[in-house]
């Protein structure tokens, strides 16, 4: 049973002294920016904790997610030795996961801090994350995380059984998705060779450092937390997919911000190595692309009606992301011009 931290004395008190966090001086508060898990506040004699109560479809009973998570808070704190700001879960016995009867959890120390919203991204705060993000890429550190890449190979079998399917079950944008179908097919096609040129150099990162990753405090300082994606991957199409993330891209899009971005990354000592830039370019492009044939199917959702709402939502926003990805890059970085989705 799967029962709310709150509501659950035993699991609270057992956490308390695994971790040594001290008593309870108030109830639990539940936190948003958990859009899996859930989030709680907990306020105790030795301080202040964010508590992560994994969601009950993570599977723990599996030895390799239990051993994602571990490594990927022992990466943290690796960074966090070496200056980065992250934030990374308390331990007990080397175990950063604890897992009280069948439920997950994760706690890391509370920060008095909040995310940028993206319409309120500055210059500033895009050359912070770039100047961060070189220092990790340049400390080249090791990890237990396994080496793999982590990009969907099968994309290009997948397209066109989802958009036939988005076309027999009427979905919104149907007939602009199977218009698109020529574009989908050149961007899956080059995905096997971008893969093999990025895999050749990787490092690694934080893999998902956007504008709910960051947190700001009130001296303007920033924090790196969750870092369940983090993974061995390239730094130059990190840098790329982060330079178009704080600059804008699934909104209004700041050419500005996302040159200053890159500009910062090479000064803070990052390399974007440039017979590799197409390849991070075509991989950008694949993740959007994966992103909307995922909802896509998230959009045929039979058993939950808020799932078909969002998958259509997001259906719309990666398509025009798409759009603009191949509309605006490739003359930003000097590459040739793409098809358009939807020609």
């Amino acid at each position: 049973m799967h029962q709310p931290l709150a509501d659950n004395a035993i699991h609270l008190h057992e956490l308390c002294t695994r971790l040594a966090l001290g008593t309870p001086r108030q109830d639990l508060q539940p936190v948003s920016g958990g859009l899996h898990h859930r989030m709680w506040l907990l306020v105790t004699g030795e301080g202040r904790f964010a508590v992560k109560q994994l969601s009950p479809d993570t599977d723990l009973d599996e030895p390799q997610t239990r051993a994602h998570f571990n490594a990927t808070e022992a990466t943290a704190e690796a960074f966090a030795t070496h200056g980065i700001p992250a934030v990374f879960a308390r331990s007990a016995n080397r175990e950063y996961l604890q897992i009280l009867d069948s439920t997950g959890y994760l706690v890391h120390p509370w920060r008095e801090a909040s995310s940028v919203p993206l319409g309120r991204v500055s210059e500033r705060h895009a050359v912070e994350v770039a100047g961060i993000l070189a220092r990790m890429h340049a400390l080249a550190l090791d990890s237990p995380l396994p080496r793999q890449h982590g990009f969907d190979v099968s994309l290009e079998e997948n397209i066109e059984l989802l958009v036939d399917f988005a076309q027999g079950f009427h979905i919104k944008l149907a007939g602009t998705l199977q218009r698109a179908l020529p574009s989908f097919r050149e961007i899956a096609r080059s995905q096997p060779d971008a893969i093999a040129v990025l895999d050749s150099c990787c490092v690694v990162s934080h893999g998902d450092m956007d504008q709910k990753n960051v947190l700001w405090d009130a001296g303007g300082g920033p924090w790196l937390i969750d870092w369940e994606s983090a993974r061995w991957l390239n730094p130059g199409y990190e840098a790329l997919l982060q330079a178009l993330n704080w600059s804008g891209i699934t909104g209004h899009f700041s050419p500005e911000v996302f040159s200053a971005f890159l500009s910062a990354y090479t000064q803070a000592g990052g390399d974007i190595d440039k017979h590799q830039l197409g390849a991070a370019y075509q991989c950008v492009r694949c993740d959007w692309l994966n992103w909307l044939m995922y909802n896509v199917g998230r959009c045929m959702d039979m058993e939950e009606p808020e799932q078909r709402t969002t998958g259509q939502q997001q259906v719309a926003l990666a398509l025009a992301t798409l759009q603009h990805v191949m509309d605006r890059v490739p003359g930003l970085l000097g590459l040739p011009d793409t098809l358009s989705v939807g020609e």
